[in-house]
């Protein structure tokens, strides 16, 4: 999982597993929030639950990567070719 320098997962919790070559996957558990200036970037492999994307911030999914639960508020989400992306609500503003 790659980020801006900018952004904090202080008090976030992740997940790690060992993939079919014996490396390990992070993942991020639940509840991050993305905000204006930030991208996260969910690569192959990875996934997010139930993130907040705020207006200004990015989620890029890339392929192998999945995105659950994930509540756009003003924010992008780029779902990019084989990766997933369920659950998505997209609060707009009126």
């Amino acid at each position: 999982m790659t980020s801006t320098p900018s952004q904090s997962f202080s008090g976030e919790q992740f997940q790690l597993t060992a993939d079919a070559n014996g490396d390990t996957n992070i993942s991020l558990v639940a509840g991050a929030t993305v905000s204006s200036g930030e991208t996260l970037d969910i690569t192959s492999g990875q996934t997010s639950s139930s993130v907040t994307v705020l207006s200004g911030g990015t989620l890029d999914v890339d392929s192998g990567g999945t995105a659950d639960e994930t509540v756009i508020s003003g924010g992008v989400l780029q779902v990019y070719s084989g990766g997933t992306a369920s659950g998505v609500v997209n609060q707009r503003r009126r």
